[in-house]
């Protein structure tokens, strides 16, 4: 099997340079598919060649010449002649996906999305004319969804809210354990009680709950560290600037994160479930959080009954409610050290991508068959 994938986030092929979890996301996702399949990404955030093993990177140029510098690659290097070759990008971009359609046609290919996400997400901050305009375009990319061969998703929700009639798969975000380090959580001895959050500052996230949960903690020796980029970055700067304990590090690579979230006494993940971007995405820096080591307070975005043992669990987000827990975690080390062995247990066991890539492998070659 070969298989081609088409990214707008991936850079380079080291994942500690990576950036955003989307980056780390999609390079780990294709790391472990060469390991069953000749993978080639072709993506816009690279200026020349990579290679590592069975897995290439390369260039895409310009926008507006994608489907010839598509093909020109595909051509000038002999790639799609395995008989059995896969074609995968990433959303409902309506462009992309009618080039990839005609590619796909052209080289006999069969044609996947991958689909974490929603658009909805990332224009819900922007104007009006500019939201309208924007949903009216991917929009056309979701009806043509239903004209490629296959479709991954985390959600059942996201199927039905697509209105797809085409094959699917339900897989799950993983971790690498050889990407990633870990700890044994034992409370620091230095004074200080360090949280931190790494992600998107958007509003879904629950940014503004977390910083203002700051507020109700009065002890000056609990710490909020805030990492990566998004809508709400200057809200979170001023918040930095009127509260000494609160800070912003900016977008940062993967190995500096790293750092700063295994020095960590808690990190937070606060994803609003009731907002709409839960039928299809799910927090992939959650499950880097859980094998880290390092406990963590999260809303309930895993639907196990397990997760409120290697979690602490919130279910309202008010900032005064998040403090309540805060400050019970920090009275209960303990219990700190008993649920990070647990959750490091548990991503082991559901959550490596050795055994999600060999159900997406599955699912790419029963319907190459068809």
């Amino acid at each position: 099997m070969e298989i081609l994938i088409v990214s707008k986030s991936i850079k380079c092929l080291d994942v500690n340079k990576a950036t955003t979890s989307s980056e780390l996301f999609e390079l780990e996702l294709s790391m472990e598919l060469s390991a069953l399949a000749k993978v080639t990404i072709l993506s816009f955030q690279v200026t020349e060649k990579q290679s590592i093993g069975n897995l290439s990177l390369y260039p895409l140029g310009r926008v507006r010449a994608t489907k010839r510098t598509i093909e020109e690659i595909i051509v000038n290097n002999r790639l799609l002649n395995d008989g059995q070759s896969i074609i995968m990008f990433f959303g409902y971009d309506y462009l992309t996906l009618n080039i990839l359609k005609a590619i796909s046609r052209k080289f006999k290919a069969k044609l996947f999305s991958y689909v974490f996400d929603t658009h909805k997400a990332a224009i819900e901050h922007k104007r009006l004319l500019r939201r309208i305009a924007v949903d009216f375009y991917f929009r056309l990319g979701m009806r043509k969804l239903n004209k490629i061969d296959g479709v991954l998703l985390f959600r059942e929700e996201a199927y039905k809210e697509l209105r797809l009639r085409i094959p699917y798969l339900l897989t799950r975000v993983g971790i690498s354990s050889s990407n990633h380090k870990c700890v044994e959580y034992k409370r620091n001895d230095h004074g200080t009680f360090r949280i931190v959050y790494a992600g998107t500052l958007i509003k879904y996230n629950g940014i503004k709950e977390m910083l203002g949960s700051m507020r109700y903690l009065d002890k000056r020796n609990i710490t909020l560290t805030i990492c990566g980029d998004g809508p709400l970055r200057d809200y979170v700067i001023e918040c930095s600037k009127n509260d000494p304990r609160i800070l912003y590090m900016g977008l940062l690579p993967k190995e500096k994160v790293d750092e700063i979230i295994l020095s960590a006494d808690l990190l937070l993940n606060l994803r609003d479930t009731r907002h709409f971007v839960n039928k299809f995405a799910f927090p992939s820096k959650l499950i880097q959080y859980l094998y880290s080591g390092i406990p963590v307070l999260s809303t309930r975005v895993i639907e196990d009954p397990r997760f409120d043992d290697i979690a602490f669990v919130v279910d309202d987000i008010h900032p005064e409610s998040i403090a309540k827990i805060i400050l019970y975690i920090f009275n209960n080390p303990q219990e700190q050290e008993k649920r990070s062995k647990l959750a490091r247990q548990y991503v082991r066991e559901n959550y490596l991508w050795r055994s999600i890539v060999n159900e997406i492998y599955d699912f790419f070659n029963e319907i190459s068959k068809r």
